[in-house]
């Protein structure tokens, strides 16, 4: 007889996430509102005192020079007319109705800083180009939703957008870089405290997020413990990589944070980059650019994707409930993954091509591999994946592994060791879920096959 499956807690968590949704202020009622046709009125329409809760843009370009912040409960409004297929995905502006607020060669900084309950809609928003006069990579994002203090609460939407990164990955003192969308509680460092119990919420809608390089589409993240990020998002076409971490220290060692993603009917595809997978989710990782990262504990990650598809990557998702980084200290422990996978369609392509790469713990390698010494161990991480009526590429390079072999375990031997669990039976797997092979081991399942 097979193991008895234990109660998954994706549902209280997805239920969580909605909550959290739905507890933080919405958009307030227009009270006052404006329409402008340049950037000097822009500029003069966001100012505190124009008491402006909505502020319409001609349709027609617009350069900035310097980074802005939308005050809460703002909601700035372009002409854009967004275009949508058969299935309701957005594939673009009708002609003549474009709003663009483009970045200036040599911009630094984030292109829009959104507060709570901000809006963006019917907007083109574009990061300055990676060839402009500039002594080196992008040092700032797109658009930026981030907590602001311990505690906070923060709420933004995007509705009818199309954001354009030209940035690659990177890590400024305070945060991420050169990603279009990033949604994050803060550490600020430097004497700063963190942001200790921050919550950050943000849906997209019909939106286009398109990258130069595979860079982050969207990046959600937890650097304060306690935090919580919330994504939505809903028929929309992402052009680059999908990036959802429940916590990573940097440096100080982070605990309780989580982050939620719940997809709808999404298009992901790969913007042709060097960076292999479409998905990329993590519970609770180390920080990958902080040589005195101290790791993660007791964090998680869940995510409830339903119509997606993600196409044209090597790998489709990689996920892990705990990462390490070669060459890097911290430990990962005891946190937390959870994947709800349905009507999903992965198309990988190139060498070694894997559909999924699912692990309790993953140790990510570094060019020096003489520097693993520095790698502390991981602990009781545990990755559940319930995947149902979806389609895979055919025969893969999956990977399905409690952690890497040899790596981790010349870290140390584990008390709890880390798991990957599979709901269901193998055979219901197979019924379900046609084109990925090979599949996961029967071992790796809740539920035996005679239990069904």
């Amino acid at each position: 007889m097979g193991r008895a499956q234990r109660p998954g807690f994706l549902p209280r968590v997805v239920a969580a996430a909605g909550a959290l949704l739905a507890a933080i202020p919405a958009f307030a009622e227009s009270t006052h509102e404006l329409t402008v046709s340049t950037g000097a009125e822009l500029l003069t329409a966001l100012a505190s005192e124009s008491r402006a809760r909505t502020i319409r843009l001609r349709a027609g370009r617009y350069v900035l020079d310097a980074p802005l912040s939308i005050p809460d409960d703002v909601e700035l409004a372009g002409e854009g007319v967004m275009r949508l297929d058969a299935g309701g995905i957005a594939i673009g502006f009708a002609a003549g109705t474009e709003t663009a607020l483009v970045a200036r060669p040599g911009f630094r900084g984030d292109v829009l800083t959104l507060g709570d309950g901000a809006v963006l809609r019917g907007l083109r928003i574009e990061g300055p180009a990676l060839d402009a006069p500039h002594d080196g990579a992008a040092d700032g994002n797109v658009v930026l939703i981030a907590s602001r203090r311990a505690g906070d609460r923060l709420r933004a939407t995007l509705r009818d957008c199309e954001i354009v990164n030209h940035g690659s990955f990177g890590a400024g003192p305070g945060s991420p870089t050169g990603r279009a969308i990033v949604v994050m509680t803060r550490n600020p460092g430097g004497g700063v405290a963190w942001h200790e119990g921050a919550q950050v919420a943000t849906s997209i809608e019909r939106s286009i997020v398109r990258n130069e390089f595979d860079s982050n589409a969207v990046f959600a993240i937890n650097f304060a413990g306690d935090g919580a990020v919330a994504l939505e998002l809903e028929r929309n076409r992402f052009e680059g990589v999908l990036m959802v971490v429940g916590a990573a220290g940097r440096p100080d060692k982070v605990t309780g944070a989580r982050a939620t993603l719940r997809s709808r009917d999404n298009v992901y595809v790969s913007a042709g980059g060097p960076y292999p997978a479409g998905w990329f989710i993590i519970g609770g990782s180390v920080g990958p650019h902080d040589p005195l990262t101290q790791g993660a504990e007791a964090n998680s990650v869940h995510v409830d994707s339903q119509g997606d598809r993600i196409e044209g990557y090597r790998i489709g998702i990689l996920a892990a409930a705990g990462r390490l980084i070669h060459g890097l200290p911290g430990r990962v422990a005891n946190n937390r993954g959870e994947l709800l996978l349905r009507d999903l369609r992965i198309t990988t392509v190139g060498d070694e091509a894997a559909d999924l790469s699912l692990h309790g713990a993953f140790l990510e390698s570094r060019p020096d591999p003489a520097s693993a010494s520095t790698v502390n161990g991981a602990e009781g991480n545990v990755l559940r994946v319930t995947l149902h009526d979806s389609i895979g590429s055919g025969h893969r390079q999956n990977v399905y592994a409690h952690g890497s072999p040899t790596d981790l375990a010349a870290t140390g031997a584990a008390q709890r060791p880390d798991r990957l669990e599979f709901t269901g039976s193998q055979a219901q797997f197979l019924e379900s879920n046609p084109g990925f092979s090979p599949v996961p081991d029967s071992r790796l399942f809740l539920t035996g096959d005679d239990d069904r």
